[in-house]
């Protein structure tokens, strides 16, 4: 089940990204590493980890 319901997403797109994020209770930073069990945020660890490859 996606953080955002699908059904939500087209009130939301109109909200700044402060916005959203207090609507949503989407934290920033590394906060989305707990929701990597979301097919939403899976994507997450692939940029993550060339972005670690990249500095190794």
């Amino acid at each position: 089940m996606p953080p955002v319901p699908v059904d939500e997403l087209p009130k939301l797109w109109g909200l700044s990204v402060h916005e959203y994020l207090e609507k949503t209770g989407i934290h920033t930073g590394w906060a989305w590493l707990h929701l990597l069990g979301k097919g939403d945020f899976l994507n997450f660890a692939g940029i993550a980890f060339l972005g670690g490859v990249t500095i190794i």
